[in-house]
Formats: structure tokens, C-alpha cells, sequence
């Protein structure tokens, strides 16, 4: 999974501008690996700014691809692919 993952990232960064399906699978891929990344961990990791990543979380979670685990202090993300 760790070699897909970076394989994604590194053909998004030989691109000039990554689409929003790019950054969605992303997204999900990293926070299947690790579901405890923040928001501003993803944007760098992508290269996408962290006002990019909520409005994709958003589309996520109102898509049901995503899931918020926990509380507000102590939550996580579920993947439901």
C-alpha cells in the first residue's frame, strides 16, 4: 500500500496541477494508511493547500466515502471504499 501511495504522489508532483480526482483518491489512500493525518499534513503531502483538502473532505463525506470516528478532540477519519 506504502509504494501506491508514493507512486501517486510522485506522479502528481511531476505534474503542474493536479486534478480533483487525483487529490480525492489521494486523500483516500493516505488516510487509509493512516487515519490520524491532519488536514495541514495532507495539503503538504499533496501539495494542495488545507482550504483544498476540507472542501474535498467535505465532497467525501457527503458522498459517504468518509466518515468522521470519535470526538471532536480525539477523532479519526474511516475510509468506506
Amino acid at each position: 500500500m506504502k509504494k501506491v501511495v508514493m507512486a501517486i504522489l510522485s506522479l502528481s508532483y511531476t505534474k503542474k496541477k493536479t486534478t480533483q480526482k487525483n487529490t480525492r483518491d489521494l486523500i483516500l489512500l493516505l488516510w487509509e494508511e493512516n487515519p490520524h493525518l491532519t488536514r495541514v499534513a495532507l495539503a503538504e503531502k499533496i501539495g494542495v493547500s488545507p482550504d483544498a483538502i476540507k472542501q474535498h473532505l467535505s465532497k467525501l463525506k457527503n458522498e459517504g466515502l468518509l466518515e468522521t470516528i470519535g470526538d471532536r478532540k480525539e477523532s479519526y477519519w474511516r475510509v468506506n471504499v
